[in-house]
């Protein structure tokens, strides 16, 4: 089966035998409003589907965003805009709009609490579609 749409994905890039190993730390599918938060927050606007580093700073903003959505609920518009493109998903502030952004809200916390940036190996944004 071929899978079609927008795939994302948060990982950590570590050094094993002497070669770059990706363990994942989150995956999102068709998930355009954190993907829209990303090219605008981390890719300099440029939506290419290559690699991209992402910093403890860049991480804690996009947790405090998705806190900022989910109390003005009634305005999501305003903290996490939908983006519309080829298969990427709905574009409507819907259940599963809000379900995706307090799942990445509750992830984004474990990893900001669990990882030492100083010290840990490169985390690491990307896209597909």
């Amino acid at each position: 089966m071929i899978r079609i749409g927008l795939d994302m994905y948060l990982v950590v890039e570590r050094q094993k035998n002497n070669q770059r190993v990706h363990e994942e730390l989150i995956y999102w599918r068709k998930a355009n409003h954190i993907h829209r938060w990303f090219i605008e927050h981390v890719q300099s606007h440029c939506d290419d589907c290559r690699v991209y580093p992402v910093n403890q700073t860049q991480l804690r903003a996009l947790m405090n965003q998705c806190e900022q959505t989910l109390l003005h609920c009634d305005q999501p518009e305003r903290y996490l805009p939908t983006l519309y493109g080829p298969f990427f998903g709905s574009t409507d502030y819907d259940d599963l709009y809000f379900l995706e952004i307090l799942r990445t809200k509750e992830l984004l916390h474990v990893i900001l609490t669990a990882f030492s940036f100083d010290h840990e190996p490169r985390i690491l944004y990307s896209s597909s579609w």
